[in-house]
Protein backbone atom coordinates (compact mmCIF):
# COMPACT_ATOMS: atom_id res chain seq x y z
CA UNK A 1 0.00 0.00 0.00
CA UNK A 2 1.58 3.17 -1.38
CA UNK A 3 2.32 5.75 1.36
CA UNK A 4 -0.52 8.84 1.80
CA UNK A 5 1.59 12.15 1.74
CA UNK A 6 -1.68 14.18 3.22
CA UNK A 7 -4.06 12.43 6.11
CA UNK A 8 -7.43 14.45 6.10
CA UNK A 9 -9.15 14.25 8.65
CA UNK A 10 -13.33 15.16 7.97
CA UNK A 11 -15.24 15.44 11.00
CA UNK A 12 -19.12 15.49 10.33
CA UNK A 13 -22.32 16.74 12.27
CA UNK A 14 -26.06 16.18 10.75
CA UNK A 15 -23.60 17.89 6.98
CA UNK A 16 -25.75 15.62 5.25
CA UNK A 17 -26.44 18.65 2.77
CA UNK A 18 -22.74 18.98 2.38
CA UNK A 19 -20.90 15.96 3.19
CA UNK A 20 -20.83 15.24 -0.45
CA UNK A 21 -19.33 18.50 -1.94
CA UNK A 22 -16.83 18.79 0.76
CA UNK A 23 -15.58 14.49 0.20
CA UNK A 24 -15.69 15.62 -3.98
CA UNK A 25 -13.10 19.08 -3.19
CA UNK A 26 -10.83 16.15 -1.90
CA UNK A 27 -11.36 13.66 -4.51
CA UNK A 28 -10.38 16.31 -6.83
CA UNK A 29 -6.92 17.42 -6.00
CA UNK A 30 -4.36 17.42 -8.20
CA UNK A 31 -2.19 15.48 -5.98
CA UNK A 32 -3.48 11.47 -5.61
CA UNK A 33 -1.29 10.58 -2.56
CA UNK A 34 -3.54 11.55 0.18
CA UNK A 35 -6.28 9.34 2.30
CA UNK A 36 -9.42 10.74 3.48
CA UNK A 37 -10.74 9.56 7.32
CA UNK A 38 -14.59 10.44 7.41
CA UNK A 39 -15.49 10.44 11.33
CA UNK A 40 -19.37 11.25 11.83
CA UNK A 41 -19.58 12.58 15.30
CA UNK A 42 -22.89 10.77 16.36
CA UNK A 43 -25.40 12.44 13.29
CA UNK A 44 -28.87 12.14 13.19
CA UNK A 45 -28.80 12.31 9.25
CA UNK A 46 -27.01 10.31 6.55
CA UNK A 47 -23.88 11.61 7.21
CA UNK A 48 -22.28 8.44 7.73
CA UNK A 49 -24.15 6.42 5.07
CA UNK A 50 -22.65 8.66 2.36
CA UNK A 51 -19.35 8.85 3.48
CA UNK A 52 -19.39 5.06 3.44
CA UNK A 53 -20.72 4.90 0.00
CA UNK A 54 -17.68 7.24 -1.28
CA UNK A 55 -15.61 4.91 0.36
CA UNK A 56 -16.90 2.09 -1.21
CA UNK A 57 -16.25 3.71 -4.50
CA UNK A 58 -12.60 4.89 -3.93
CA UNK A 59 -9.96 2.94 -1.33
CA UNK A 60 -8.37 6.54 -0.30
CA UNK A 61 -11.86 7.01 1.67
CA UNK A 62 -12.63 5.21 5.25
CA UNK A 63 -15.48 6.37 6.85
CA UNK A 64 -16.15 5.84 10.92
CA UNK A 65 -18.71 6.42 13.51
CA UNK A 66 -18.55 7.74 16.98
CA UNK A 67 -20.93 8.60 19.50
CA UNK A 68 -21.12 12.21 19.91
CA UNK A 69 -18.57 14.04 21.85
CA UNK A 70 -18.17 17.25 20.00
CA UNK A 71 -15.75 18.38 17.53
CA UNK A 72 -12.46 18.17 19.43
CA UNK A 73 -13.20 14.78 20.40
CA UNK A 74 -14.01 13.68 16.27
CA UNK A 75 -10.71 15.56 15.44
CA UNK A 76 -8.48 13.76 18.19
CA UNK A 77 -10.37 10.37 17.12
CA UNK A 78 -10.18 11.05 13.43
CA UNK A 79 -6.17 11.92 13.86
CA UNK A 80 -5.86 8.09 15.63
CA UNK A 81 -7.07 6.90 12.08
CA UNK A 82 -4.70 8.33 10.20
CA UNK A 83 -1.96 6.24 8.45
CA UNK A 84 1.09 6.23 10.77
CA UNK A 85 3.86 7.10 8.05
CA UNK A 86 1.80 9.82 6.37
CA UNK A 87 4.04 13.20 7.10
CA UNK A 88 0.64 15.70 6.63
CA UNK A 89 -2.25 16.15 8.43
CA UNK A 90 -5.27 18.27 7.50
CA UNK A 91 -8.42 18.96 9.59
CA UNK A 92 -11.32 19.75 7.40
CA UNK A 93 -14.72 20.35 8.42
CA UNK A 94 -17.54 18.63 6.97
CA UNK A 95 -19.39 21.69 5.26
CA UNK A 96 -16.44 23.30 4.13
CA UNK A 97 -14.05 22.92 0.73
CA UNK A 98 -10.75 23.46 -0.53
CA UNK A 99 -9.43 24.23 -4.11
CA UNK A 100 -8.25 21.64 -6.20
CA UNK A 101 -4.23 22.89 -5.81
CA UNK A 102 -4.72 23.09 -1.81
CA UNK A 103 -2.71 19.43 -0.78
CA UNK A 104 -0.39 19.87 -3.63
CA UNK A 105 0.65 23.45 -2.86
CA UNK A 106 0.50 23.23 0.97
CA UNK A 107 2.46 20.24 1.08
CA UNK A 108 5.22 21.47 -1.02
CA UNK A 109 5.34 24.34 0.80
CA UNK A 110 6.23 21.99 4.15
CA UNK A 111 8.53 20.16 1.80
CA UNK A 112 10.38 23.19 1.39
CA UNK A 113 10.18 24.92 4.50
CA UNK A 114 11.39 22.60 7.12
CA UNK A 115 11.19 25.13 9.63
CA UNK A 116 7.56 25.38 9.62
CA UNK A 117 5.21 23.26 11.53
CA UNK A 118 2.02 24.65 10.16
CA UNK A 119 1.23 26.39 6.56
CA UNK A 120 -2.25 28.14 6.57
CA UNK A 121 -3.20 29.81 3.18
CA UNK A 122 -6.42 32.33 2.95
CA UNK A 123 -10.04 31.73 2.36
CA UNK A 124 -13.02 33.12 0.48
CA UNK A 125 -16.95 31.74 2.03
CA UNK A 126 -19.94 30.88 -0.16
CA UNK A 127 -23.87 30.11 0.34
CA UNK A 128 -25.49 27.05 1.13
CA UNK A 129 -25.92 26.51 -1.70
CA UNK A 130 -21.58 27.01 -3.24
CA UNK A 131 -22.47 30.47 -4.65
CA UNK A 132 -21.49 33.92 -4.09
CA UNK A 133 -17.96 33.63 -3.32
CA UNK A 134 -16.39 36.12 -1.36
CA UNK A 135 -13.21 37.20 0.53
CA UNK A 136 -12.77 36.49 3.73
CA UNK A 137 -10.40 38.42 5.64
CA UNK A 138 -8.81 36.48 8.65
CA UNK A 139 -6.89 39.20 10.40
CA UNK A 140 -3.26 38.59 11.85
CA UNK A 141 -2.79 40.87 14.45
CA UNK A 142 0.42 41.54 16.51
CA UNK A 143 2.75 44.65 17.58
CA UNK A 144 3.31 47.05 14.81
CA UNK A 145 5.23 50.70 15.41
CA UNK A 146 5.66 51.72 18.64
CA UNK A 147 3.86 48.43 20.04
CA UNK A 148 0.37 49.81 18.58
CA UNK A 149 -1.57 46.55 16.94
CA UNK A 150 -0.94 45.82 13.28
CA UNK A 151 -2.94 43.53 10.68
CA UNK A 152 0.06 41.47 9.37
CA UNK A 153 -0.40 41.80 5.40
CA UNK A 154 -0.81 38.42 2.90
CA UNK A 155 2.42 38.43 1.69
CA UNK A 156 3.74 38.55 5.45
CA UNK A 157 3.88 34.74 5.59
CA UNK A 158 5.35 34.14 9.19
CA UNK A 159 3.01 34.67 11.70
CA UNK A 160 4.03 34.85 15.49
CA UNK A 161 2.78 33.42 18.54
CA UNK A 162 1.32 36.68 20.07
CA UNK A 163 -1.06 36.62 16.65
CA UNK A 164 -2.42 33.57 18.19
CA UNK A 165 -2.60 34.77 21.75
CA UNK A 166 -5.05 37.29 20.74
CA UNK A 167 -7.19 35.13 19.28
CA UNK A 168 -6.80 36.24 15.67
CA UNK A 169 -5.82 34.52 13.09
CA UNK A 170 -6.76 30.90 13.75
CA UNK A 171 -8.99 28.90 11.45
CA UNK A 172 -9.32 25.57 10.12
CA UNK A 173 -7.28 26.35 6.68
CA UNK A 174 -3.93 24.40 8.10
CA UNK A 175 -1.56 21.65 7.08
CA UNK A 176 0.02 20.65 9.85
CA UNK A 177 3.53 18.68 9.80
CA UNK A 178 2.81 15.35 11.34
CA UNK A 179 6.15 15.23 13.48
CA UNK A 180 5.33 18.66 15.12
CA UNK A 181 1.41 17.98 16.09
CA UNK A 182 2.14 14.94 17.57
CA UNK A 183 4.49 16.95 20.02
CA UNK A 184 1.18 19.02 21.29
CA UNK A 185 -1.80 17.43 23.63
CA UNK A 186 -4.10 17.43 20.66
CA UNK A 187 -7.52 18.96 20.54
CA UNK A 188 -8.88 19.78 23.88
CA UNK A 189 -12.13 18.56 24.30
CA UNK A 190 -13.05 21.28 27.25
CA UNK A 191 -13.15 23.74 24.11
CA UNK A 192 -16.61 24.24 22.59
CA UNK A 193 -14.85 26.92 20.80
CA UNK A 194 -11.28 28.00 19.85
CA UNK A 195 -10.09 25.06 19.81
CA UNK A 196 -8.34 25.84 17.03
CA UNK A 197 -7.07 28.83 18.59
CA UNK A 198 -5.56 26.78 21.25
CA UNK A 199 -3.73 24.24 18.34
CA UNK A 200 -2.48 27.09 16.69
CA UNK A 201 -0.71 28.25 19.86
CA UNK A 202 0.34 25.01 20.71
CA UNK A 203 2.39 24.67 17.24
CA UNK A 204 3.48 28.11 17.26
CA UNK A 205 5.28 27.22 20.55
CA UNK A 206 6.77 24.65 18.94
CA UNK A 207 7.49 25.26 15.11
CA UNK A 208 6.97 28.37 13.06
CA UNK A 209 3.53 28.90 11.73
CA UNK A 210 3.23 30.69 8.28
CA UNK A 211 0.62 31.72 6.08
CA UNK A 212 0.46 31.54 2.30
CA UNK A 213 -1.03 34.63 0.37
CA UNK A 214 -3.44 32.48 -1.76
CA UNK A 215 -7.05 31.39 -1.15
CA UNK A 216 -7.00 27.67 -1.29
CA UNK A 217 -9.89 27.09 1.64
CA UNK A 218 -14.08 27.83 1.52
CA UNK A 219 -16.05 28.25 4.17
CA UNK A 220 -19.31 27.40 3.60
CA UNK A 221 -21.79 29.78 5.68
CA UNK A 222 -25.35 28.30 6.48
CA UNK A 223 -27.83 28.48 9.15
CA UNK A 224 -26.56 25.73 11.39
CA UNK A 225 -23.01 27.21 11.45
CA UNK A 226 -22.31 26.95 15.30
CA UNK A 227 -20.37 30.18 15.15
CA UNK A 228 -22.71 32.15 12.77
CA UNK A 229 -24.15 35.14 14.49
CA UNK A 230 -27.30 36.78 13.49
CA UNK A 231 -27.73 40.17 13.25
CA UNK A 232 -29.22 40.96 16.23
CA UNK A 233 -26.58 38.96 18.25
CA UNK A 234 -23.87 41.39 15.74
CA UNK A 235 -23.98 43.96 18.45
CA UNK A 236 -23.05 41.28 20.84
CA UNK A 237 -19.88 40.10 19.30
CA UNK A 238 -17.43 41.41 21.42
CA UNK A 239 -18.83 40.06 24.64
CA UNK A 240 -20.17 36.96 23.47
CA UNK A 241 -16.12 35.98 21.97
CA UNK A 242 -14.39 37.58 24.64
CA UNK A 243 -16.42 37.36 27.71
CA UNK A 244 -18.08 34.06 27.47
CA UNK A 245 -15.99 31.69 24.50
CA UNK A 246 -12.56 32.88 25.32
CA UNK A 247 -13.10 32.34 29.13
CA UNK A 248 -11.85 28.74 29.20
CA UNK A 249 -8.96 29.83 26.62
CA UNK A 250 -7.92 32.29 28.53
CA UNK A 251 -7.99 30.58 31.58
CA UNK A 252 -5.76 27.81 29.93
CA UNK A 253 -2.44 30.09 28.50
CA UNK A 254 -2.89 32.79 31.69
CA UNK A 255 -2.04 29.48 33.91
CA UNK A 256 0.13 27.64 31.17
CA UNK A 257 3.37 26.54 32.61
CA UNK A 258 6.88 27.15 30.05
CA UNK A 259 8.67 24.25 29.29
CA UNK A 260 11.87 26.26 28.79
CA UNK A 261 13.08 30.00 28.65
CA UNK A 262 12.28 30.61 24.90
CA UNK A 263 8.39 29.49 25.99
CA UNK A 264 8.80 31.71 28.88
CA UNK A 265 10.08 35.01 27.17
CA UNK A 266 7.06 34.11 24.17
CA UNK A 267 4.70 34.08 26.94
CA UNK A 268 5.30 36.81 29.06
CA UNK A 269 5.89 39.30 25.81
CA UNK A 270 2.35 37.87 24.35
CA UNK A 271 0.75 38.72 27.56
CA UNK A 272 2.21 41.85 27.67
CA UNK A 273 0.87 43.18 24.43
CA UNK A 274 -2.38 41.46 24.84
CA UNK A 275 -3.37 42.81 28.31
CA UNK A 276 -1.87 46.03 28.18
CA UNK A 277 -1.77 46.96 24.43
CA UNK A 278 -4.61 44.66 21.97
CA UNK A 279 -7.51 43.99 24.36
CA UNK A 280 -7.97 47.21 25.70
CA UNK A 281 -7.84 49.06 22.35
CA UNK A 282 -10.21 46.27 21.32
CA UNK A 283 -12.98 47.30 23.84
CA UNK A 284 -12.56 50.63 22.61
CA UNK A 285 -12.89 50.04 18.92
CA UNK A 286 -16.17 48.16 19.53
CA UNK A 287 -17.75 50.51 21.66
CA UNK A 288 -17.38 52.91 18.80
CA UNK A 289 -19.19 50.43 16.57
CA UNK A 290 -21.70 49.90 18.97
CA UNK A 291 -22.24 53.56 19.30
CA UNK A 292 -22.48 53.67 15.91
CA UNK A 293 -25.65 51.19 15.66
CA UNK A 294 -27.20 53.04 18.45
CA UNK A 295 -26.96 56.02 16.73
CA UNK A 296 -28.34 54.09 13.36
CA UNK A 297 -31.08 51.95 14.90
CA UNK A 298 -31.49 53.62 18.59
CA UNK A 299 -31.32 50.26 19.73
CA UNK A 300 -30.29 50.87 23.73
CA UNK A 301 -28.60 47.99 24.07
CA UNK A 302 -25.67 48.90 22.17
CA UNK A 303 -25.76 52.36 23.68
CA UNK A 304 -25.52 49.91 27.37
CA UNK A 305 -22.78 47.55 26.01
CA UNK A 306 -20.90 51.02 24.67
CA UNK A 307 -20.77 52.33 28.69
CA UNK A 308 -19.97 48.61 29.31
CA UNK A 309 -16.71 48.67 27.09
CA UNK A 310 -15.50 51.95 28.00
CA UNK A 311 -15.42 50.42 31.84
CA UNK A 312 -13.16 47.24 30.60
CA UNK A 313 -11.26 49.86 29.01
CA UNK A 314 -10.10 51.53 31.91
CA UNK A 315 -9.92 48.16 34.33
CA UNK A 316 -7.76 46.62 31.71
CA UNK A 317 -5.62 49.84 31.11
CA UNK A 318 -5.23 50.14 35.00
CA UNK A 319 -4.50 46.37 35.66
CA UNK A 320 -1.58 46.72 33.32
CA UNK A 321 -0.05 50.39 33.39
CA UNK A 322 -0.58 50.80 37.38
CA UNK A 323 -0.86 47.19 38.91
CA UNK A 324 1.16 44.88 36.62
CA UNK A 325 -1.54 42.02 36.56
CA UNK A 326 -2.31 40.40 33.28
CA UNK A 327 -5.89 39.08 34.51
Amino acid sequence: MIMPKVSVVMTTYNQEAFIGSTIASVTGQSIPDWELIAVDDGSRDACHAIATEYSRQDSRIHAFPKENGGHSSALNFGYKKCASDSPYVFFLDGDDMIYPEYLDVMSAYLDSHPNAGLVCCHSDRCDADGSNRRYNHRGRWAPGVCGFPRDLPAAETRTPFVTFFCATGQGMTGLYRRAVFEQTEGWDCRLTRHEDTDMFCQMALLAEVHYLPRVLYTYRLHGKNVTRLSDEEAGNIFQTFTLEAHKVFREKWNSYIPRNAHERKTLDAAKRYYYGVHRPLRHLKICLESIRLFLKTGDVRSLKWAMQLVKFFFVDASKYWFLGRTE
